[in-house]
C-alpha cells in the first residue's frame, strides 16, 4: 500500500473514534442552567456527592447517573464534603448551593 492510503485508514479510524456517541449520553450545560432559585435543587450524584441542577432535567439526570454508576470508580474523601449542603441556588445563571454561612 502507498503513503496515501495508510494516512486516509487513519483519517477514517480517528474520526470515527470521535464520532462515538457516550453509553449514557453527554452531561449538559443547560441541565444546571437557572434563572431563579426555586429552578434549582440538589441531588446526589452516582458517588454520593451533591450538587445542583434545574430539577425539570430531574429523571434525565437520574437516568445519567444510573448509567454511569457502573463504569466509574468513586474516590472517598477523608472528610464529607457534603456536611454543609444546605440548599441549592441560582448564582449567576448556574444552579449552585449554598453551604452553612454563605
Amino acid at each position: 500500500m502507498d503513503m496515501n492510503i495508510y494516512f486516509l485508514l487513519l483519517i477514517f479510524t480517528s474520526v470515527s473514534t470521535f464520532a462515538t456517541p457516550q453509553p449514557c449520553g453527554e452531561n449538559r450545560t443547560e441541565w444546571y442552567a437557572c434563572k431563579t432559585d426555586s429552578d434549582c435543587m440538589i441531588y446526589s450524584n452516582m458517588c454520593g456527592f451533591k450538587g445542583a441542577f434545574n430539577q425539570k432535567f430531574e429523571s434525565v439526570i437520574n437516568k445519567y447517573n444510573q448509567c454511569m454508576g457502573p463504569m466509574i470508580s468513586c474516590a472517598t474523601p477523608e472528610q464529607d464534603p457534603n456536611k454543609n449542603v444546605m440548599k441549592a441556588i441560582c448564582k449567576n445563571t448556574k444552579c449552585a448551593f449554598a453551604t452553612a454561612g454563605k
